[in-house]
Parts: structure tokens; sequence; C-alpha cells
């Protein structure tokens, strides 16, 4: 037998396609034909054999050419044939598996409710990731080239970052035109519409004339900005409206163009729509934009566009094509220096400062790659996969002994002929349908997940988060199939591989414990996953824990802050001023309150500073945190938020505008400044050496300023009345004698009606502003939990699954050994140790895993070791326990067992 004949032969056993060659060749072979027949049919004619043979090869004309042409025509004739056959024996199959999964919905029940759990784990947190990491700007030109801009300086050898910059330093930004295109503003500005218990919050943005251009943005109706109607306080008062708020108030109307928008009291010309999904480089919707200095009073207008410390600005720059992100940063620092130079600060500071621009990308996976939200959230995608892991392990072993017991269906179809490599995609297809469902019901998880994201994890930066988009659900369906290909492929190949002899004899008792050893591994390796999410889910707690019990230099529980919305209002400082002092005298006398009073900032959220001189020093002792920050408070400030005064007095109520300047310092200022002394009736000049000296009466415990873990601050307070000008804002302060939260409502109620002409007023607990420091350690130690607890459900299930059917699959032995004498307890205990062998094996191999992972979570927590032995022991007496539960059950049935029932079952 030639070769050819050999793999010919085989490739017909296999129902392959035929080869190229023997296309080629078939081809060739009816070429040859046609050419014969003619040729037979002209010497029949009476012509001679050459004359006949020339005569068929002109008429058939370019063999070659036909040659090629036909075999084209083979090929697309088999490729179609081949795709039809395919599409038919799937279709076969799909129904097959689906009829198979009916007979058994018990089974299949279970399978769908572990995947559901993992998939929608796994969709629920690529949302959280999607969102924070992958998504580009939408409507942004050329993302890669726009950079958002922070500032360096250096300070105790040092570098902190100011994200949040002055007008000045946009303007020194915009000089360096060789690193930039454009460099663009905004602040986010909090706007409402109508007054009183009608008013209605917008979220606004200030930008500048150029925002939109530099981003690269066409409106969706009407135009951007012009350069005119930025720059000045009495510039046209125009606003671009956000498609949301567009299609939410004028119901997507275009006559909304040249239309007027009256927030406050100011009245607004629609100029624009913006696209729709656009919110800028941030992550949160934009109800409108208005130029960068709408609404400025002249005073504000002198003090934010002139002070260099006037921290209020965010900046983006597009970087010309051809210049480095390090080439840029170059050519901007050295504009940021020769701007500081240009307005007055001395060589010397800047020489120790060293300002530095440091320029990062706004894509996401890039300007959030470092915070450790991303960090945790990255994290926490990383182990819902291994939650998935656990569930397809799962999924695989409830197949293995299904498997087991379909030995002798299998057997038959194979004696029967069907192809091993169908019999294993049949197999595979069971599972994939049974992913393909769970994907389905995934999306319920993956919705329930999302309000436990909302609640724990979102911020203003992922407002927009929706927990099922057209990603998330291609995500779906691409891990549901993935999930039944991973738990269906090995069972599936055992399954095709049974002794057939024995399993036609025996039925479905063969070959069990043939296979009993990937089950155990499959139970160890969920054991062992187990063990990590346990672990890691006590040292989030435990870091969570430490982070709380920090001191804060402050009570903030059953305090609230009211914020008087009057942007756009007719107010000027003054009248601010009077309004809120009203609402303090109302807020004393309303009933729950302890004590109310003013403050121009707010912890955790707004930090004013300014420059301080010592007679007698040429400079002062700076920190990492920066500073000196101020804060401007009426006389019960200290009482009211439960900060200390260490030593001295705090302020009080005789400390007016034309009293004595005073000063209260921080304990930090005191020990820097005058470390040898007592800081007490020293002399302080607040905002240069011109300024009169403020004696400093008191010194004050450190109070947290920006961040629950940041460096101690440079921080003192003055008397409201004797504060700059330029620093009037207001906020005021509102002690509760109960649950902060629950008074809120009540208590703006209270406060709207007893100043009936004040302005929207928003009312919250200080606590909303302290929990999202804490939200990185909540987020782990919430979903660390949940998944482990997860991890603990379905590992309980897959271990008790497996013992259960070794019992079922041993009834006859186990029977044996009780008639020859066994004590029944010796066979339940044997059920019991294995279960704990699987804990102590699976115990190990977590173990050793969580420690080698240690190093890249260690960053993540805070105070506490990746080695922490009650997370360990913790997690051992979880899982024997859930090891004892998973084995109860299956011992119990094991020592029941009716030796003469067993030995007549088969």
């Amino acid at each position: 037998m030639s070769r050819e004949t050999r793999v010919g032969g085989i490739r017909r056993l296999l129902n392959l396609p035929p080869s190229p060659r023997t296309l080629q060749r078939d081809v060739d072979d009816e070429i040859r034909f046609h050419i014969e027949t003619r040729v037979a049919e002209l010497v029949a004619g009476g012509t001679s054999p050459a004359l006949a043979r020339d005569i068929a090869d002109r008429e058939f004309g370019d063999v070659t050419e036909a040659r090629a042409e036909l075999a084209r025509v083979d090929r697309r004739r088999l490729t179609r044939e081949r795709r039809v056959r395919w599409w038919e024996t799937l279709g076969q199959d799909v129904a097959y598996s689906a009829r198979s999964l009916r007979t058994q919905p018990g089974f299949a029940a279970v399978v769908i409710v572990v995947l559901a759990l993992g998939i929608g784990a796994n969709v629920t947190m690529f949302g959280v990731i999607d969102r924070l990491l992958l998504r580009s700007p939408a409507h942004v030109t050329e993302p890669a080239r726009l950079v958002s801009v922070a500032m360096g300086q250096t300070r105790d050898g040092e570098e902190s970052l100011q994200r949040v910059l002055s007008y000045p330093v946009y303007q020194d930004l915009r000089s360096a035109s060789q690193a930039f295109e454009s460099v663009a503003t905004y602040s986010s500005a909090d706007m409402t519409i109508g007054r009183g218990r009608e008013a209605r919050e917008l979220s606004g943005m200030r930008v500048s004339a150029n925002y939109f251009a530099a981003l690269g943005v066409r409106p969706a109706a009407g135009r951007f900005f012009l350069p005119e109607e930025d720059g000045d306080p009495v510039a046209p008062a125009v606003a671009v409206l956000g498609h949301g708020f567009w299609q939410r108030h004028f119901q997507g109307a275009r006559t909304a163009i040249g239309g007027t928008l009256t927030i406050g009291n100011a009245t607004y010309t629609i100029v624009g729509v913006a696209p729709d999904g656009f919110i800028g480089v941030g992550n949160s919707p934009v109800d409108v934009w208005v130029p960068l200095t709408a609404d400025l009073t002249p005073i504000q207008y002198q003090g934010w566009l002139t002070s260099r410390q006037g921290y209020w600005l965010r900046i983006v720059g597009r970087v010309r094509d051809g210049v480095s992100i390090q080439q840029a940063s170059t050519i901007a620092t050295a504009a940021l220096r020769a701007g500081a130079l240009r307005d007055g600060v001395p060589q010397a500071r800047i020489a120790a400062t060293a300002p530095t621009a440091r320029l990062v990308s706004v894509l996401p996976r890039e300007a959030r790659a470092h915070t450790a939200d991303a960090k945790v959230a990255v994290l926490l995608g990383a182990v819902s996969v291994l939650v998935l892991l656990i569930a397809c392990a799962n999924v695989a072993n409830l197949q293995l002994a299904r498997a087991v017991a379909r030995q002798r269906e299998v057997a038959v179809r194979i004696a029967l002929g069907i192809d091993r490599a169908r019999l294993v995609r049949q197999l595979v297809l069971e599972t994939v349908l049974l992913g393909l469902a769970a994907g389905a019901a995934a999306t319920v998880v993956a919705i329930w997940g999302s309000g436990i994201v909302r609640r724990v994890i979102l911020t203003s930066d992922l407002t927009i988060y929706t927990p099922l988009d057209a990603r998330s659900v291609v995500y779906t369906a691409l891990a549901a199939v993935a999930a039944g290909i991973v738990s269906g492929i090995i069972p599936a190949i055992q399954a095709s591989r049974p002794e057939i002899a024995d399993a036609l004899r025996a039925g479905a008792r063969a070959g069990g414990p043939a296979r009993s050893g990937t089950r155990g591994a499959l139970l160890i390796v969920q054991a062992a996953l187990t063990v990590v999410f346990l672990i890691g889910t006590t040292l989030f707690v435990r870091s969570l824990q430490q982070v709380r019990s920090l001191p804060l230099g402050m009570d903030p529980h059953r305090v609230l802050y009211v914020s008087a919305r009057t942007t756009g209002l007719d107010y000027d400082a003054a009248t601010r001023d009077a309004l809120y002092r009203r609402l303090m005298d109302a807020a004393r006398t309303a009933p729950g309150v302890e004590g109310a009073a003013l403050s121009v900032g707010l912890p955790f959220a707004t930090t004013w500073a300014e420059e301080v001189t010592v007679p007698g020093r040429d400079s002062m002792p700076l920190t990492r945190s920066g500073g000196p920050y101020f804060n401007a408070v009426t006389g019960d400030f200290f009482r009211t938020m439960g900060m200390r005064i260490l030593r001295g007095r705090g302020l009080t109520e005789a400390d007016r505008g034309g009293a004595a300047p005073v000063v209260v310092v921080n304990e930090t200022l005191a020990s820097l400044w005058w470390p040898n002394e007592e800081a007490i009736g020293h002399c302080m000049k607040i905002g240069g050496d011109t300024m009169p000296c403020a004696q400093i009466v008191g010194v004050a415990e450190n109070a947290r300023r920006q961040s629950l873990i940041e460096d101690p601050s440079v921080q003192f307070f003055i008397p409201l009345e004797q504060a700059p000008v330029w620093a009037d804002a207001r906020v005021l302060f509102v002690r509760t004698t109960g649950d902060a939260a629950k008074a809120s409502e009540s208590l703006r109620r209270a406060l709207q009606a007893r100043v009936p002409d004040a302005p929207y007023l928003e009312v919250s607990a200080m606590e909303t502003l302290v929990n999202p420091q804490t939200r990185s350690w909540r987020l782990g130690a919430t979903m660390f939990g949940l998944f482990g607890a997860l991890a603990v459900v379905v590992a309980a299930l897959g271990l008790y699954s497996v013992l259960a059917y070794d019992v079922s699959r041993r009834t006859r032995e186990l029977g044996i050994r009780v008639a020859l004498g066994a004590r029944r307890a010796d066979v339940g205990r044997m059920v019991v140790v294995r279960a704990l062998k699987v804990v102590a094996f699976g115990l190990a191999v977590g173990s050793a895993i969580a420690i080698a992972a240690g190093p890249a979570i260690a960053p993540l927590l805070y105070r506490t070791s990746t080695r922490e032995p009650m997370a360990f022991a913790l997690a051992a007496g979880v899982l024997l326990i859930v090891a004892v539960i998973a084995a109860v059950l299956p011992a119990r049935r094991a020592v029941r067992i009716d030796p003469m029932v067993a030995l007549r079952s088969d």
C-alpha cells in the first residue's frame, strides 16, 4: 500500500477534509477526462489521434489557468460544505447537550448558581476597573498628548505634589509655548437653580475659554466660549450645557441655544451644548460650564487671580507633537520658577523648595495607576478571577462525578463509532451552555454587586459608573464561555476515555477511584485559594481598624457642616458674612444643638495658606505637607469641633476686627518654630513684614487637614473678623446632641424656616468627609470579605459534593467493612479525616501563596504586617470549621449504611 493511500485512509477515518494535493490531483483527473473524452469523439469521427489531441487542447484553452480556476472553485465548495457541516453538527451537539442537561435539572441549577456567583463577581470588578483605568475620556481628541499638571515642591528633603494650583501658575504654564500647544484650566463649582426650598443643585464647572479647544471637543449644538468671554469679571455671562442636562431641562430642543438660564440671581446666555457623554478629563458628570471668571467679585478676582498660594484650579495641557513628556516638564519647570521670581518670591526660597512641573497623562491607566483606589481595585480584580477559578474547580469536580455515572452511556456511544473529538466537544458544550446560562444570571449578581460598589467604593470619581453597559455585556459573555470551557475540558477529556469493556459490563461503578486524584487536587486548589481570601480579608480589616484608630485632633462624629449655595447670587463678602452669622445664631437656638461656629476652611476639603514672618528670622522651617496653613474661625470653633487647647486659651468672641490681633497655633508649628521655648506670647506677622504683630495666645492639638495619614502640617487659627479680605468663604459647623446624619435634614428645615431668605442650604455630616479617607481599606476589607465568604461557600459545596459522591460510590465497600466488624464510628471518622486532609493540604498551599504575595499587597495596608499571625490562625480556624460542616452529612450517611442493603445493591 502506497504512502498516499495510507494517508488518504487516515484522513477518511478521521473525517478530515481533503488535502490540497488531493484537490489538485482530482482537478487534473477531471481535466484529463474532458480532454480524453473529446479526443475519443474526434477519433471516432475519423480524425487522426495526433490531430484530435491538438484540436482538443486548442478547444480546452489554457490548461494552467483552468487548473487554477477549478482548484479555487473546489476549495470554495469544500469550505462552504465544511462550514455548513460544522454548523449542522454544532446545532446537533447543542441540541444533544441541552437534552442531556434537561434530564438533570438539579445538577444544572447548582452549576449555574456556582458559576453565576463567580462570573458576577468578575463583571462587578470589571466595571470598576474599566471605569477607573481603561476608558479614555469621551470625545477628547488625541488624549495621549493631554497631560494634567501638578507642582512638586521639596520640603524636608522629600517632594510633595500640589495638584490644585493657582492662577499665576496657570499663567506661567501658558508662557511655556515650546512645550504646549495649549494650556487650559478648570475648577468645579456647585450651582443652584431657584431659591429656598425650591432650589435645585447643579454640577457646574468654571473653565478657561480655550478649555474645549485644548481638549479637541466639538459642540453638539451651538458653540463654545470665545476669548473675550473669559478673563474679566464683567465679561458676558454665557454658559455651555451638558448634554444630559440639556435633555432633562430643555428636552433636547435646539431652541435652547440663545436662550437664558438663571443660576441664582445671575442670568446666563446659553451658547452651546457639549456632546453626549462628554465630562472633560474627570469622571464626574457636568450640568453646565461657565467661563472661569464668571460672577467673581472684584475682590475675589484680585485675590484668586493674583495670589500664588490661592489654590483653586486644575490645569491641563496639550503637549506639542514631537515633544516628550520629560522635555515638556523641563520647559514648564523653568517657566514656573521664572514666574515665581517675577512675582517677588525670594531666590533662596525657590532654590530651597525647587518647584517642579510634574506632567501626568490624562489617560486613566496612567493618571490613576498609582492611586490606592486603583491598586486595590486591580488587586480585587485579580481576586475576582480567583473566585471564578474556584467556581470552575467546583464545577469541574461536579462534572467529574457526573462523568463516572455516565460511563456506560459514553462507552456505548464510542462503541457505536462516535468520533472522540466530537464526544469531547459535546461534553464541553454542556458546560458552556451552563456557563452562558450562568452569565445571564450573573447580570443579577452584578447589579446587586454594583449596589455594594456604590456604597463602599464610589465617590465623585465614579459617579457615572453603570454596572452593565455594552462593554460589560461583552465581558460577561466572554467570561461565561471561558468559564464553561475551563470547567468542562478536563472532565470531558477524562470521560471520553473509559475502559469500554468494563464500563459496558459494570455500568456506573467502573472507573471511580481512578479519577479521585483529580478531584482531590481540585479540592485542594479551592481550599488554598479560600485561605488566601480569608487572610486578605483579615489584613484589610486590620488596616481599616488601624486607620480608624488614628487621632484626628477633632471629634467629627456629632458634627454637621452647613453651606449656603450663594454661587450666582448677588452676595458680596459682607452680605455673605451677615447671612452666615444669622444662620449661626439660628443654629445655636435650634433643638438638639450643643454649639455652632463659623470657619473659612473645611477639613478634608478646602485649605487656605498665607505667608507668615516672625521678627528677627529670615525664614521659617517648613514641612513636607507645605503651608503654613490657616483657618479663620469664630470663638466657639474649638469646642464645636472637639479640638483641645493644650496650652493658653482659644479664641473668644472678644477677638473682633478692631481688637489686638491674636492667633492660636497648632502643636507642630509651636514645636517646629520655637523648639526650646514656649510659643505663647510670641509675635507672628500674618501676610508679610508690613502686617501688625499677631500675638500667640494658645496652642491647639494637631488636627488632620487633608488626609488621615498625612504628615503633620504647620497650621494656625485667627479670629474670623481678623481674616484677610480675600478669605471670604464661610462654613457653618454645628455640634448636635445625637446622631449627626439623622439630624441633618431636620436642621436644614429649621435653618431654612428661621432664615427664610437664605438660598438653598446643604447640610452634611462631617463623617461624609472622613469616610472617603478610608475608602481603599474599606474597599479591600469589604470586597475581600465578600469574595472570601463566596469562596468559603463554594469550597464547602465542592468538598461536600465530593465526599457525598465518594460515600455513594463506596457504599458496597463500606458495607463490607461494617459486615467484617469495622466500627461505625471508624467509618464516619474515615470520611471526616479525608476532609481534614484536604484542608491541611489547602491550608499549607494557601499560606505559602499568601506569604509569597505579601510584598505585593504590603503597600496597600496600613501598619499591618502581611504575616500577621492572627490572619493565618483565623483562616485555619474557618477552614477547619467548614471542613467539619461539609463532612458531617456524608459521614452520617456512611455511618448509617446497612451491610445487607449495600451487598445487594449491585
